[in-house]
C-alpha cells in the first residue's frame, strides 16, 4: 500500500513538473438579445426627416420591431452590443455583426445593390422606451433625429448631436469601418474587429456603431431597407454580434502615446510595465520585445530595439513621428502586441527660430559686405520708409539695429490692423514676430498672438480646398509660420502646428506629392507652380529650421525638382521692367513672359539647392541661378534672396541634357550648354 502511494506521488509529482502548459483555445461568442438569456443589445434609428406630422426627426423608435436605414442619411441605425463578458487581455480573432434585411430591393423583378457603410460611434446615447413615438409623455425619453439623450420636458437635460442626424467627425466617425452591399431579404455582415478590439482593451469608449446609406438615389431602387431590430419577436432574426477570441493571451500596453516639442535628442524611455498576463497567469514570466514599426523621415534606423525588458530606452537619429511596437509573450506561447506613438520635435525657446538657426545667422552676417549685391539690395529696401517689413526684419537680425525692429513691428501691426486679409498675410506677420520677438513688449506679443488665433478660426477661407490649386498651400504656409512663431506665447499654437503638419500636409499634401513624385513636376502649369510651392518649399523649410523634423525626406518630389527647374528655361534671358529672368517653357495653364513670378520660382529653386547641396545637380543649378545678368530677385524678395543664396556653394557647369518627369509624363530636352551656365 505504502508502495502504492509513493507511485502515485511520484507520478503526480512528474505531471507538475513536466508536463507542458495548455495550449490556449479561441472561443466563439454570439450574443444576440435573448440567446442563452444575453440583454446586452440596444438599437434604435436616427432620423432627419421631417416631412411627417409629428416630424420623423423627433421621435424615438428604440422599441420598434425594425431598423430603417434610407438614403442620403435620411434614417441610420443605431446598435450597441455589452462586451464586458469578454476579458480585456483577449485577443479579437474576428469580429461580425450580422443583421437580417426584410425589404426587397426594387420593382419588377429586377435586383439592385444599395451600400451601406458602418461607422463607429463617438458619443453616448439613449436606445429610449418608444416606438415611432416624440418624447411627449412623462417617463418618455430616448435618442431623437436631434438629441442623443432627450426626456420629457422636466425630467432630464438633452444631449444634442452636432447636428440634425449625427455629425460626421463629431458624432460618428469620418471614415467607414467596413461595408455591406444589400440587395433582397436575407443576413448581411459587417466586419467590426477593429472597433471591437478598441472597445475590449478599453482603447475607446462603446458607443455601437451607426449605418448609413452610400448609394444615394437609384432609378428603380427603393430609397430604404428594413432591418430586423432586437425587439423582433423572432429571437432567430435579431441582430448578432459574433466574436472569435482568445481570452489566454496576454495583455500588452507599451504606455501612452508622447509627445515633446522640446526632444533634446537624448533617449526616450519606453514603458510597457502596464502589461500583464491573462486572469490566472503569472506575470513573472512575460517576455518583451520592442520594434519599430514607422521612423521619421529620413531614419536609417528600422527592426527590432536591443531592449527586452518592460522598461527600456530608445534613442531616436531623427526628430519627427515614430510608432513603436511592444510584443508581450506569455508562458503558454500567446502573445499580444500594441504600440505607442511618439512625437518628437526640438522647438527651441528661444527666437529666432524659423529659418535662422544659429549657423545660418553667422553665415548670413559674414555675406553682408558692400561688396554683396544682395546685401546691399536688401540694406536698401530696409532703409526706404515704405520697405517692407521681412526686410527690416532681417536687417535688424544682422545689424542689431533697432530702428529696423521698431520700424517691422509698426509694419505689422498695420498689417493685422488692415482688414485685408490674403493667404500668405499671416504667415509674413508671423515671420516679423519671430524674428523681432526680442524686442517685441507684453502688450505686442499679445496683439499678435490675438491676430493669429482670429485668423486661424476664421473659416472657410476662400478657395483653401486642398488638391492641385494654388490657394491651399498658400494658406497652409500661414499655418505652419503662425504656429511655429508663436509657440511658446500663444496655448493655441499647438492646433495650428496640427493643422499645417497633419491635417494639410499627411492627410492631403503628401499623397498629391508622392502621386507625382517621379521627376518633381507640377500638372498645373509653370506659373502656378510658382505660386502655389514657393510657400509650400517656405513652409517646409520654416518646419524644418524650427522643429528638426525634415519634411523634404517625406517624398522624393522636392530632391527631382532640381532637374525639373534647371530644363524647363530656354536658353538665354528675357526682361520685364528692366529686370532679366530666364524665359521658360509654358506648359499646363501657364502664362507666357511672367517675368515677376519667375521671382517665385526662383527663392523655391535656392531653397532646394540648399537643401540638397550635396546632390550634383544641385550644384549645376547654382551655377545657373548665379549665371549673370539673370542672377537676382526683385526687391520685393529681395530678404529671400538675401537668406538663401549662399556664395560660398559650390557650383559646376551644367550637363544635364535630359529631364523626364514621368510623374506627370513631361519630358525636357537640351541639345547642349554651349554658352555654360545660360
Amino acid at each position: 500500500m505504502k508502495q502504492i502511494i509513493l507511485l502515485a506521488f511520484v507520478c503526480f509529482g512528474f505531471n507538475l513538473s513536466a508536463l507542458p502548459a495548455a495550449h490556449a483555445v479561441q472561443g466563439t461568442l454570439v450574443l444576440q438579445q435573448g440567446l442563452e438569456g444575453y440583454a446586452g443589445v440596444k438599437d434604435t434609428w436616427i432620423s432627419a426627416n421631417d416631412w411627417e406630422s409629428p416630424p420623423q426627426d423627433t421621435r424615438n423608435y428604440g422599441q420598434n420591431n425594425i431598423l430603417l436605414l434610407e438614403r442620403n442619411g435620411g434614417n441610420n441605425p443605431l446598435l450597441r452590443f455589452d462586451l464586458g463578458s469578454i476579458p480585456v487581455n483577449s485577443k479579437v480573432v474576428s469580429a461580425v455583426l450580422s443583421l437580417y434585411n426584410r425589404t426587397h430591393s426594387g420593382s419588377g423583378g429586377q435586383d439592385y445593390v444599395r451600400r451601406v457603410r458602418l461607422y463607429g460611434v463617438l458619443v453616448d446615447w439613449d436606445e429610449g422606451n418608444q416606438v415611432d413615438s416624440p418624447i411627449n409623455v412623462i417617463g418618455a425619453h430616448g435618442a431623437t433625429g436631434y438629441n442623443a439623450f432627450e426626456y420629457y420636458s422636466g425630467e432630464g437635460t438633452n444631449v444634442p448631436w452636432g447636428e440634425r442626424g449625427m455629425a460626421a467627425g463629431q458624432d460618428y466617425a469620418e471614415n467607414h469601418e467596413s461595408y455591406a452591399d444589400v440587395a433582397n431579404e436575407g443576413w448581411y455582415t459587417w466586419d467590426v474587429a477593429d472597433l471591437a478590439r478598441a472597445w475590449i482593451r478599453g482603447e475607446q469608449s462603446n458607443f455601437g456603431v451607426v449605418l448609413r446609406d452610400a448609394t444615394g438615389y437609384q432609378e428603380g431602387d427603393r430609397d430604404d431597407r428594413e432591418f430586423v431590430s432586437s425587439q423582433e419577436t423572432d429571437a432567430a432574426l435579431r441582430p448578432k454580434l459574433t466574436i472569435i477570441y482568445n481570452p489566454d493571451v496576454p495583455f500588452a500596453n507599451a504606455g501612452p502615446d508622447r509627445e515633446t516639442f522640446q526632444w533634446d535628442g537624448g533617449a526616450v524611455a519606453l514603458d510597457g510595465s502596464g502589461s500583464h498576463d491573462r486572469p490566472g497567469g503569472n506575470d513573472a514570466t512575460l517576455t518583451y520585445s520592442w520594434r519599430i514599426v514607422q521612423t521619421a523621415y529620413g531614419s536609417g534606423m528600422s527592426g527590432a530595439l536591443p531592449g527586452t525588458t518592460a522598461l527600456t530606452n530608445f534613442t531616436p537619429d531623427k526628430a519627427g513621428e515614430w510608432e513603436i511596437e511592444l510584443t508581450v509573450t506569455n508562458e503558454l506561447g500567446e502573445t499580444a502586441t500594441d504600440t505607442v506613438y511618439l512625437r518628437l520635435l526640438s522647438i527651441p525657446f528661444s527666437h529666432p527660430r524659423i529659418y535662422l538657426t544659429p549657423a545660418k545667422l553667422t553665415a548670413l552676417k559674414a555675406h553682408a559686405l558692400p561688396s554683396n549685391p544682395r546685401w546691399v539690395q536688401l540694406k536698401e529696401e530696409a532703409d526706404q520708409t515704405n520697405g517692407s517689413m521681412q526686410a527690416k526684419a532681417l536687417a535688424w537680425q544682422i545689424t542689431g539695429n533697432t530702428a529696423y525692429c521698431s520700424q517691422a513691428v509698426a509694419l505689422a501691426l498695420e498689417e493685422i490692423a488692415d482688414p485685408n486679409e490674403w493667404s500668405t498675410k499671416a504667415g509674413d506677420i508671423a515671420v516679423v514676430f519671430d524674428w523681432c520677438h526680442d524686442c517685441l513688449s507684453t502688450q505686442q506679443i499679445a496683439q499678435f498672438v490675438s491676430y493669429f488665433n482670429a485668423w486661424g478660426d476664421d473659416i472657410p477661407k476662400g478657395e483653401d480646398v486642398p488638391g492641385w490649386g494654388n490657394y491651399w498651400p498658400r494658406y497652409s504656409y500661414s499655418y505652419s509660420i503662425i504656429g511655429l512663431a508663436s509657440y511658446g506665447d500663444n496655448s493655441r499654437a499647438g492646433e495650428w502646428l496640427d493643422e499645417y503638419r497633419h491635417t494639410r500636409y499627411r492627410d492631403n499634401d503628401l499623397l498629391l506629392l508622392e502621386h507625382i513624385a517621379k521627376g518633381g513636376a507640377w500638372p498645373e502649369g509653370m506659373v502656378y507652380d510658382w505660386i502655389a510651392n514657393w510657400p509650400r518649399v517656405k513652409a517646409v523649410e520654416a518646419w524644418r529650421t524650427a522643429t528638426g523634423e525634415d519634411l523634404f525626406e517625406s517624398t522624393g518630389w522636392f530632391q527631382d525638382r532640381l532637374g525639373y527647374l534647371l530644363l524647363h528655361h530656354w536658353p538665354g534671358q528675357a526682361e520685364q521692367w528692366g529686370e532679366s529672368y530666364r524665359p521658360y517653357l509654358s506648359t499646363g495653364d501657364g502664362e507666357r513672359n511672367r517675368g515677376t513670378m519667375a521671382n517665385y520660382e526662383r527663392i523655391m529653386a535656392l531653397i532646394l539647392v540648399g537643401r540638397y547641396s550635396d546632390d550634383p545637380l544641385a550644384s549645376q543649378l547654382q551655377a545657373y541661378l548665379a549665371a549673370p545678368p539673370a542672377n537676382s530677385s526683385m526687391d520685393f524678395v529681395c530678404h529671400e534672396e538675401f537668406l538663401w543664396f549662399d556664395p560660398n556653394w559650390g557650383s559646376g557647369t551644367p550637363q544635364l541634357l535630359t529631364h523626364y518627369a514621368s510623374g506627370t509624363g513631361t519630358l525636357f530636352m537640351r541639345s547642349d550648354w554651349p554658352d555654360g551656365a545660360a
